[in-house]
């Protein structure tokens, strides 16, 4: 088994960042700005009251748009994101098999949490033995080479 190093994780998340943002920008578009038009009577325009609102919204888009693009990708049989793939990389057990949607989404959240909230995630990959990150280690997953 050889596992990916921290410069193609980092490529790898760069890509996915690129398109977890365009799905999260498309759907904030939709929920602040047609959705409001359709049904205007059900929704309190946040754009106009205050930009921490906004932004609150945009973050929270952010990671409810992130757990089913991380955690379906990650638990299919390609076991892979799109930039996962595009590098190469695939996610598994410690035994190199596919992970469940359940182990796929805790292994998302971990990653949430450690990476937006305390921003240490990565730090551990250069130092453990199977180049893992902290949200790895907790969910016994490694990213391996294909």
């Amino acid at each position: 088994m050889q596992y990916a190093n921290i410069g193609k994780r980092s490529l790898a998340f760069f890509l996915d960042l690129i398109i977890w943002l365009v799905l999260t920008s498309i759907i904030y578009g939709l929920v602040t700005g047609f959705f409001p038009a359709l049904f205007p009577a059900l929704f309190i325009d946040i754009t106009t009251t205050s930009t921490g609102a906004s932004d609150q919204l945009f973050w929270l888009i952010f990671i409810i748009v992130g757990w089913p693009y991380h955690s379906i990708n990650h638990s299919s049989p390609r076991q892979a994101t799109l930039g996962k793939r595009a590098f190469g990389l695939i996610v598994s057990d410690l035994n190199e098999n596919k992970i469940s949607f359940s182990r796929a989404s805790g292994r998302y959240f971990c990653f949430v949490l450690l990476t937006v909230l305390v921003l240490v995630d990565f730090l551990s990959v250069p130092f453990t033995e199977n180049s893992q990150a902290l949200h790895d280690l907790i969910t016994r997953t490694v990213v391996i080479k294909k």
